[in-house]
């Protein structure tokens, strides 16, 4: 089983692995979405990467603690 890794997407880190950032990029991809809520900010790179995949759609992102 693959590793989860710290990566740096556009300047904020994320620590997921590289093949389910792939697979999350493909069912956005084929699913159009128009309003994506992430829960658990964190240091925002997920988020990043969800508004870089979803160009046109919105992306909220709710952390109880940011940093």
């Amino acid at each position: 089983m693959a590793q989860s890794v710290l990566c740096e997407i556009e300047g904020f880190h994320a620590q997921h692995r590289w093949e389910d950032l792939t697979l999350i990029q493909e069912v956005i991809q084929a699913a159009h979405p128009k309003l994506i809520v992430e829960l658990g900010t964190g240091t925002g790179g997920f988020s990043r990467f969800l508004a870089r995949s979803t160009p046109g759609a919105r992306v909220v992102s709710i952390d109880l603690f940011p940093e």
